[in-house]
């Protein structure tokens, strides 16, 4: 185990977020019998709470592609993801990595859907809420 460069608080585990310090090199062997080794942050205790994650970091480090439906893992060799053939029809969409790491699907180009950059937003607990320009910025209306 090694200090980590910049210590890391994981939430999702627990009651609360968990203050990380450490990281580990974890090996393992995958159903194919292919051995690898990934970092994964440590939470404090003996044992750990957790077992090793394996975030987004170490799937980068692997060039990684997820099918989350098929709940699939490809693992693609290092400059080759332009010789993926993706079936006619495949969207891909660009993500923007959140401070915390953690990678977002952006959702407000309404002005592309609707040429006025309105957004209507309406929720099914009563409370309906305006219309708002792009980027949304809704006020909460009585019913």
């Amino acid at each position: 185990m090694k200090q980590m460069e910049r210590p890391k608080r994981l939430s999702g585990v627990g009651d609360a977020a968990k203050p990380c310090t450490t990281e580990a090199r974890v090996p393992g062997v995958l159903r194919n019998g292919e051995k690898i080794t990934y970092n994964a942050p440590v939470l404090p205790g003996d044992p750990s709470p957790i077992p090793p994650l394996y975030g987004l970091r170490a799937m980068a480090e692997e060039n990684m592609f997820i099918g989350a439906r098929p709940g699939t893992l490809s693992m693609v060799p290092s400059g080759m993801e332009g010789q993926i053939v993706w079936p006619k029809g495949t969207q891909h969409h660009k993500l923007q990595k959140a401070p915390s790491g953690h990678w977002m699907l952006p959702v407000g180009s309404w002005s592309k859907y609707n040429g006025n950059g309105v957004a209507h937003v309406f929720v099914a607990n009563g409370v309906g809420l305006t219309t708002a320009p792009d980027p949304i910025k809704t006020t909460a209306s009585p019913r």
